[in-house]
């Protein structure tokens, strides 16, 4: 009870922009560090949540928990480290997911059959929009 209260929190806190990620310095070190920082944070309890729902084969299960909805509230401002992610850790293909959310692609537009295909084809959809 007490952890899905403070993933609430985080959530709406990350929404409205505040992150107890900031640091004082975050004026000398711009927004991308920030969000860098609540990026990884949020991506850390992702992978803690996932756990819980790996015995799952379908993507929903991982969409669908608060640490992934939260970097998705990042907007914008997370699709390089996104994109980023992507490329370094195949494994984690489901972020493509995010990807798609933040940018406003219906992953119905995708033609693929498995989730490699999807993550493929978001990141090549993000190298054309360059």
């Amino acid at each position: 009870m007490m952890k899905q209260l403070l993933n609430f929190v985080m959530l709406f806190l990350v929404s409205i922009g505040i992150s107890g990620c900031r640091d004082n310095d975050q004026h000398a070190s711009g927004p991308t560090t920030s969000v860098e920082k609540q990026f990884r944070a949020l991506y850390k309890e992702w992978k803690s949540q996932s756990e819980s729902v790996k015995h799952y084969s379908y993507h929903e299960a991982y969409v669908e928990l608060p640490a992934f909805g939260s970097i998705v509230a990042l907007g914008p401002d997370v699709l390089p480290l996104l994109k980023q992610k992507l490329h370094e850790d195949p494994e984690d293909m489901i972020l493509a997911y995010a990807v798609a959310e933040i940018k406003g692609w219906k992953p119905e537009e995708f033609e693929f059959s498995t989730y490699e295909e999807f993550r493929d084809q978001i990141l090549a959809r993000m190298e054309k929009e360059k």
